[in-house]
């Protein structure tokens, strides 16, 4: 398979992605809870059953760790379930500055609703996994203003993507999703890629994937790893849902960590 839309380490070298990687993203998570958020004291809140999840979870606590970081609790969860109300209290009674929720955004909705409607002290920011537009109403807008996502630029985010966006409006009658832009630009440099190749067969398609340096998209400039197939650098932004119940990079982060200058 040329082309995947994952974030998972486990799948690094099967394929090429534009996609941040939990190796990329984890990073950044860190920064944001230690430098950002200043906390000395995360409780985490994951998702056991998906392979992105645990590996985030894992690599989370690991850096956490590495940074003096007290983890005062390391709680799994299953998804699908109505109301987190009691995982939420259990984590909140040990005392962390930030409740680290590394779930997919159903869940991650539910759980930072909870939080909202408890008024917990601890700060709420979710993991990448959370960034979907579906994360928004599944918390509400004002307990989504409240819990910040590790995400990427939205749609109307990238510099230049206003005729896009117009363009998908025509086509399609609604607004670009979240990983809109990241699909558009995944079919394109696969289509560019095959141009260079001559064909779609895999040895010759894969060098020109692997050559690609210069194609540039909705998403901004894309280049691979060569050994992963993952993109260098990959756009890694913390994102906080507006009144209008969009995600939006949110400024006071990205003021702090000099984003985009």
């Amino acid at each position: 398979m040329p082309i995947r839309l994952t974030s998972s380490d486990q799948t690094a070298g099967l394929g090429f992605t534009l996609q941040p990687m939990t190796s990329q993203i984890a990073p950044v998570a860190a920064e944001t809870v230690t430098g950002w958020l200043g906390a000395k004291s995360v409780g985490i809140i994951f998702d056991s059953t998906q392979a992105y999840t645990t590996d985030a979870a894992t690599a989370m606590k690991a850096l956490f760790t590495a940074a003096g970081v007290t983890i005062t609790s390391y709680t799994p969860i299953k998804p699908g379930k109505k109301s987190y109300s009691s995982v939420v209290a259990k984590v909140a009674r040990t005392k962390p500055d930030v409740i680290y929720v590394d779930t997919y955004y159903p869940e991650g909705g539910l759980i930072a609703k909870e939080m909202f409607n408890t008024k917990v002290k601890p700060q709420c920011l979710a993991d990448f996994g959370a960034y979907d537009n579906g994360f928004i109403p599944a918390a509400g807008i004002k307990a989504a203003q409240k819990c910040p996502v590790l995400g990427v630029p939205a749609p109307s985010d990238f510099p230049g993507a206003g005729s896009l966006i117009a363009t998908y409006r025509k086509l399609y009658k609604a607004a670009p999703g979240a990983w809109t832009p990241y699909a558009y630009d995944s079919l394109n440099v696969l289509a560019a890629a095959a141009s260079v190749a001559g064909s779609f067969e895999a040895k010759g398609l894969t060098a020109a994937l692997n050559g690609t340096k210069r194609f540039s998209g909705w998403t901004g400039r894309v280049a691979f790893e060569a050994s992963t197939g993952n993109r260098i650098p990959a756009p890694i932004t913390v994102d906080l849902a507006n009144s209008r119940g969009e995600f939006h990079i949110d400024k006071d982060w990205a003021k702090f960590t000099n984003f985009g200058e």
